[in-house]
């Protein structure tokens, strides 16, 4: 039998640890016929409970890949970051969640491949923003290798700067989901290929969802 091909899907932007605004983006999406949920890493260090967020991805087969913030903490040595999740903080489990997560998931979809990533392919801490130009983003060794590993990659769905954006490169759709973060503007994205449009809506600790905007979705393909 053959697989079918994703089309709508739910994208959580960097959660940080803020388990509730995770719990209530769940609880909604939970009702809102997504066929699969990506988390794009970064789950730890924050202000909430880091054991309970990963807890929740679990519990919730949401699809994740690892951050540059899991690397640094499974890293004894790694980079201490403000509000670092304690080493102490996450049980056996989470710990091996974190261990266990890739640094990117191909997809197969109804527009072509799709690339789930932390930042730019398995580079963990390229930064693409909406002021970019499309030749600096270009100029990086990540995008040069990312082009070259993944020939047949149409979409890549990214986070690591908290910016929501939609744009087009090299024929390549980059979606970026934003965050969860509590100091930023946090949300999620739902994602309908087929339909040709990412919807974001934003949360709030207090219990709501709120549509934020509609984006019009363009696959050219490479």
């Amino acid at each position: 039998m053959q697989d079918v091909l994703l089309s709508r899907f739910a994208v959580l932007g960097d959660i940080h640890a803020e388990d509730k605004l995770l719990a209530l983006s769940l609880g909604w999406l939970r009702a809102s016929r997504v066929e699969r949920i990506f988390s794009v890493g970064d789950i730890v260090d924050g202000q909430g409970d880091a054991d309970r967020a990963v807890a929740l991805l679990a519990a919730h087969r949401v699809e994740a890949v690892r951050g540059n913030h899991e690397r640094w903490w499974l890293d004894p040595e790694g980079t201490r970051v403000r509000h670092a999740t304690p080493q102490d903080a996450l049980m056996p489990r989470g710990r091996y969640f974190l261990e266990m997560l890739p640094s990117s998931l191909v997809v197969e979809t109804v527009v072509g491949a799709m690339l789930v990533c932390h930042a730019v392919g398995d580079d963990d801490m390229t930064r693409v923003l909406s002021h970019h130009s499309d030749n600096e983003i270009r100029s990086t060794r990540a995008w040069a290798r990312f082009i070259d590993e993944y020939p047949s990659v149409t979409v890549m769905v990214c986070g690591h700067t908290h910016e929501r954006m939609v744009r087009v490169l090299d024929g390549v759709t980059i979606i970026n989901a934003g965050t969860l973060h509590r100091h930023d503007t946090p949300g999620f994205a739902v994602v309908d290929l087929a339909l040709g449009e990412v919807v974001y809506h934003d949360l709030e600790v207090g219990g709501a969802v709120t549509l934020a905007e509609r984006v019009r979705l363009s696959v050219a393909g490479r």
